[in-house]
């Protein structure tokens, strides 16, 4: 993806030593965690992608096989990349639309 940020060395993305981090998205995540059952499902595999927005909200969950490329106009509006401030909310309905397809 081209990152231009430090990249972190490798932690546990499942399990008792997860990371607070995933363990904090696997549970807000809706298709991870069961609020009925309060089972939380493991992350999949590499390239699973959250978007996160400025206020920590989990906009979105991307399959590890699924390309953020088809969603990378709202995500650069979401960054303020590209495009008005204006647009972050329709960017933001149209990534939690994508999620739902």
């Amino acid at each position: 993806m081209g990152a231009k940020f430090p990249i972190m060395q490798k932690c546990e993305v499942n399990g008792e030593k997860a990371h607070p981090m995933f363990k904090t998205l696997r549970k807000q995540t809706e298709c991870f965690y069961n609020g009925e059952t309060g089972k939380i499902k493991n992350i999949p595999w590499n390239f699973s992608k959250f978007v996160i927005d400025s206020e920590g909200k989990i906009i979105m969950y991307g399959n590890p096989r699924d390309s953020f490329y088809r969603n990378i106009d709202e995500i650069e509006i979401l960054l303020g990349l590209k495009g008005d401030p204006k647009e972050v909310k329709r960017a933001i309905k149209k990534l939690i639309q994508s999620t739902k397809s």
